[in-house]
């Protein structure tokens, strides 16, 4: 009697056990996650752009008509700059200059060209020192060139064959008519040469076969007119001499004097006597300078040759403005 009991309790737990099981497989094949496939990302990136590493903080100016067409320079190329050119912070000769070529040198070209209204192209060039802006000059007196001239001579002086120059400042009578070439003598400021040839073209200076004498002896040889930077050397006599100019200020070659001017105005230095020749500088009144030469009657001016004396590696020539009030040249008291 008890088997007949077990048999059906133990039959009816089986079947409640696989029964169990049976209402359980969905509920642990549910929690089985569904595979997700990662071809594709499914977040987008961010994208940065890249870093600004300069500020501009000075407008350019456009282009403006007034000047002859540029050269041909392009951005990124090198170009040879003339010696005693100025670089400045604009492309105008009124803006501050923040260097100066004594020599001649090879720059690159950063931007350009910018016309400054009224007369010449401006070029902001990469080279030694501090970069800046420089004047490509007129046509027949360019500053600037696309590649190294074999010769480039500029005329500062007109002298006449046969006839007698002035000497401006210490000229180096040569052997030859070339910088490298033998020097026979020291021609000294205020001699009288007598002009036996030339022009002749060479070093990018304008060299002109004079006989002078000097302590007594007289040489013949090869002088330039005048300087790497410009400064005129010699003279023509005739020319110096029908200029009419006051009496001069009493200022002595060797001493100092000083920029006093009462009109505002900037004073020009230039490279030679003249007040058609390259400007130099633009001085402020009070500056110093020391004279190291003239004066020179021309234009109906008294011109004294200057030495800047905050930048004595400038140089140059400047008109006194005449007597009393009208002078912005004073003795150094």
């Amino acid at each position: 009697m008890r088997k007949r009991v077990l048999l059906p309790a133990l039959l009816l737990a089986a079947l409640m056990i696989f029964g169990l099981i049976g209402t359980m497989t969905p509920i642990v094949r549910a929690q089985v996650p569904t595979p997700t496939l990662f071809g594709t990302p499914f977040i987008t990136p961010t994208v940065f752009a890249s870093p600004t590493f300069f500020i501009v903080t000075t407008a350019i100016p456009s282009p403006t008509p007034g000047c002859a067409a540029p050269l041909a320079l392009q951005r990124g190329q090198q170009a040879y700059v003339r010696g005693g050119i100025f670089v400045r912070t604009g492309p105008s000769a009124s803006t501050p200059y923040v260097n100066y070529y004594t020599e001649n040198v090879t720059v690159t070209i950063v931007e350009g060209p910018i016309c400054d209204g009224t007369l010449l192209n401006w070029w902001r060039v990469r080279g030694p020192g501090n970069d800046g802006w420089i004047a490509e000059g007129s046509p027949g007196r360019y500053f600037i060139y696309n590649a190294i001239p074999i010769s480039e001579c500029s005329t500062t002086t007109t002298l006449v064959t046969g006839q007698e120059a002035r000497i401006l400042n210490g000229a180096r009578v040569r052997e030859q008519p070339s910088d490298s070439a033998q020097v026979l003598t020291v021609a000294p400021f205020d001699s009288l040469v007598e002009v036996l040839e030339g022009p002749v073209c060479a070093d990018d200076l304008n060299w002109w076969r004079i006989r002078v004498t000097v302590v007594d002896f007289t040489y013949e040889g090869w002088a330039a007119d005048a300087d790497p930077n410009g400064t005129p050397l010699m003279i023509d006599e005739a020319a110096r001499n029908a200029s009419v100019c006051l009496a001069p200020l009493p200022l002595t070659v060797g001493g100092r004097a000083y920029v006093d001017y009462r009109d505002q105005e900037l004073k020009n230095l230039r490279a030679a006597p003249s007040t058609n020749a390259d400007l130099v500088a633009s001085l402020l009144d009070g500056i110093a300078l020391d004279v190291i030469g003239g004066p020179i009657c021309a234009e109906g001016l008294n011109w004294w040759q200057v030495r800047v004396v905050p930048r004595p590696e400038v140089s140059g020539w400047i008109a006194e403005g005449g007597n009393g009030p009208n002078a912005w040249l004073a003795p150094a008291r």
